[in-house]
């Protein structure tokens, strides 16, 4: 889908329910142009509507189901089934499997390339569902976080060691 039409017509959606004016409107589409960031991001970092708002509009206007990630049980094996990169990459990740499909917890659920490229690294049909990108955020850190930090540690020890061996010979 083209982000043009994405971005007009989440924002003609706010401006006909009256939760921005078209200045507002007008100066974050031409702040998205220069940047290449999301309309709504832009929208919520301005404080022109809360997150909650985009979200909604997403949900009602839009046709998304929302997702509460935090207070759904996801198997610890599910979020994995994509690396950290794609999920970090695409503010996403997989919370349920059923046979050949693959839920997944989306802050941008219209992202045709996110879910292409989830669908291509797991060989599974992706249905997209919507989350708050601070649930999805923290949900990656929680599924993928602590083996992170083990690989940093692991990795400044072979650093340290290294560089300590070097010195004493």
């Amino acid at each position: 889908m083209n982000n043009k039409n994405k971005s007009s017509k989440l924002g003609d959606i706010l401006i006909s329910s009256g939760k921005i004016n078209d200045a507002q409107l007008d100066e974050a589409l031409k702040l998205q142009k220069k940047t290449g960031q999301k309309l709504g991001e832009i929208l919520v970092e301005f404080g022109w509507v809360q997150e909650k708002v985009i979200i909604e509009t997403l949900e009602n206007q839009m046709g998304f189901e929302k997702y509460d990630i935090q207070n759904n049980v996801v198997g610890p094996e599910v979020p994995k089934l994509i690396s950290e990169n794609l999920a970090r990459r695409y503010n996403a990740v997989p919370v349920k499997v059923k046979g050949d499909k693959l839920t997944v917890a989306m802050y941008d659920p219209l992202n045709i390339y996110a879910i292409d490229d989830i669908e291509i690294a797991t060989g599974m049909k992706v249905e997209p569902v919507l989350a708050s990108k601070k649930d999805i955020v923290s949900a990656i850190d929680q599924y993928f976080g602590k083996q992170n930090a083990e690989k940093a540690i692991e990795d400044f020890a072979k650093q340290y060691t290294g560089s300590g061996d070097e010195s004493t010979v």
